[in-house]
């Protein structure tokens, strides 16, 4: 009799140690959902499927470089990544950075635009109402407007913000989520638009227009949230125009003809670079974390000053160049300067790391990461820089 006692004692223990076990793991799934469920707006926002087919696609060898491209007319080359997008005036051609060939892309515009968002591309043709987005497995979307495109960009979040010609207005401005269904419009009767940029950490966009005041040109930088109509950030630029505007780890930097300024993610003003009496020569914001400006006029001073900026537009370095420069490409790492068929290679802090005196000429060049691409007349080479 006691042992059969023992045994029950025993199968009560374990049925109590195995409903508690089955009663952990469906609160571990009930967890599991929940967070799904928490967090599925950001799991769709930031298409993590979607960039990892992209990364297991770029897999893999190619045959190497360099890529043959005689015949084609190369119009743009842009990191994206770790590889590398290639807009020629027929196609848009995704290289990995082993020299494979991952897709190819037939446009049809007479004047393809490429911008680069995360892992995927906006393409439009200026002055046309279309436009197409693609990734470098598929074609994410096409989209006609009512009106035709002056400038479009897309975020690493992969929204997309358009300019266009208004019917009533001077400038319409519109945001699309990543399927393109439109997120947020703004309007403009006076002033066009001509530069727009979206966070991707927040609902935000900048726009920046020109106008004509008392017979003077004059910009306006616009900083919006979506959940209002009216900007909350007003700065005025007058006798200048706005180049570039692109958000960096939160900030928001613009580049205009006369300096830089940079905005914290709450609006403030947090640096400004005036340009003074040197002109901007030149610019590469592409980085995440730099933007390297060219000033001076060498054909006048016989020299100009490499400047780097961080993203919170505080200096990281400076270079004085004896030179005429021909074009400058940098990546978080590194920044290359190419004059009279030397390649002048740099730090991040403006220190002269390395010169180098390619055997082919270069008509255009591209840094990703360590990795320069260089164009030729007859093929698109790779080296590793230091």
């Amino acid at each position: 009799m006691a042992a059969l006692e023992h045994i029950e004692r025993l199968r009560r223990k374990r049925a109590r140690a195995s409903f508690a076990r089955r009663l952990m793991i469906l609160m571990l799934i009930g967890v599991a959902i929940a967070l799904a469920v928490a967090f599925r707006h950001e799991i769709s926002r930031l298409h993590l499927v979607e960039q990892l087919t992209d990364r297991l696609i770029g897999l893999g060898s190619g045959p190497g470089w360099p890529v043959e491209i005689s015949g084609i007319t190369v119009r743009e080359m842009q990191p994206m990544g770790n590889e590398l997008a290639v807009l020629t005036d027929t196609d848009l051609i995704f290289y990995s950075a082993q020299g494979k060939e991952i897709r190819r892309v037939q446009h049809g515009y007479a004047n393809p635009v490429m911008k680069i968002g995360g892992s995927r591309v906006l393409l439009y043709d200026t002055g046309s109402r279309q436009i197409r987005v693609e990734s470098k497995t598929r074609p994410v979307g096409s989209k006609t407007l009512e009106q035709a495109v002056v400038t479009g960009n897309i975020s690493a979040d992969h929204r997309v913000v358009l300019v266009t010609e208004g019917a009533r207005y001077a400038s319409e401005v519109t945001v699309l989520d990543g399927s393109l269904g439109q997120l947020y419009q703004w309007r403009s009767a006076d002033s066009r638009a001509m530069a727009a940029a979206l966070s991707d950490r927040r609902d935000e966009m900048a726009v920046g227009t020109v106008n004509v005041r008392d017979g003077e040109l004059y910009s306006t930088l616009l900083l919006f949230r979506f959940d209002g109509e009216k900007e909350f950030v007003r700065e005025e630029l007058p006798g200048e125009l706005i180049h570039s505007l692109r958000y960096k780890e939160g900030y928001l930097q613009a580049v205009t003809s006369g300096d830089t300024m940079t905005f914290s993610e709450t609006g403030k003003h947090m640096a400004r670079t005036d340009f003074g009496e040197e002109p901007l020569a030149a610019f590469e914001d592409k980085p995440a974390l730099h933007t390297v400006l060219l000033l001076g006029d060498y054909r006048e001073f016989k020299e100009q000053e490499l400047s780097v900026l961080d993203y919170t537009g505080k200096e990281a370095g400076t270079a004085l160049l004896d030179f005429q420069v021909e074009e400058v490409t940098a990546s978080d790492e590194r920044i290359v300067v190419r004059s009279g068929g030397v390649l002048y290679l740099y730090g991040p802090d403006g220190q002269l790391l390395e010169e180098m005196s390619p055997l082919l000429e270069v008509l255009e060049m591209q840094l990703v990461g360590k990795s320069l691409y260089l164009l030729t007349p007859s093929s698109l080479e790779r080296i590793t820089v230091q």
